[in-house]
C-alpha cells in the first residue's frame, strides 16, 4: 500500500513541542494512520476474498509493506528537526517513510545514474494530486 502526498507537504510540526523535540505534521500523521488501516483491511479481507484468490492463485498476503511518500529533506532545517523526524521515522515498524527526493535518489541509483549535479527535480512540477 502506498500513500502519495504532495513534495511540499510538511513533515513536522512548525514549533517545537519541548525541548527541541518536533512532532510529525498531521499531513503525515493522518497518512500513516490511513496507510496502516489500508494494510490491515487488505490483510483481513482483501487478499482473502474469492475474486481476489481466483485471481492470485491461491497467494495470501501476509503484513502487507505501506510506504508514505511525502514531502522533502530540505525541509528539515535544523539538527533538531532532522533528529526528531529521523527518530520518528525509525521508530515505525509499518509504514516506511520516503521523501520526494531520497525517492529520487533511490531511482537514479537503481538506473545506474551516477551524474553529480543536486536535483530540485520536484519543485517546480505542478503534481496531479
Amino acid at each position: 500500500m502506498v500513500e502519495i502526498k504532495r513534495p511540499s507537504t510538511k513533515l513536522l510540526q512548525s514549533n517545537p513541542y519541548r525541548n527541541g523535540a518536533y512532532a510529525v505534521s498531521d499531513d503525515l500523521a493522518g497518512a500513516i494512520a490511513q496507510v496502516q488501516a489500508n494494510c490491515a483491511e487488505w490483510e483481513i479481507s482483501g487478499s482473502r476474498s474469492d475474486q481476489n484468490r481466483d485471481a492470485m492463485s491461491d497467494i495470501h498476503t501476509i503484513s502487507p509493506k505501506g510506504i508514505v511518500i511525502i514531502g522533502r529533506s530540505s525541509q528539515l532545517n535544523d539538527r533538531s528537526q532532522r533528529n526528531s523526524f529521523e527518530r520518528y521515522r525509525q521508530s515505525l515498524h509499518n509504514p516506511e517513510i520516503i521523501t520526494f527526493d531520497e525517492l529520487y535518489e533511490r531511482a537514479k541509483f537503481i538506473v545506474g545514474d551516477t551524474s553529480s549535479k543536486v536535483s530540485n527535480a520536484f519543485e517546480d512540477i505542478d503534481f496531479p494530486f
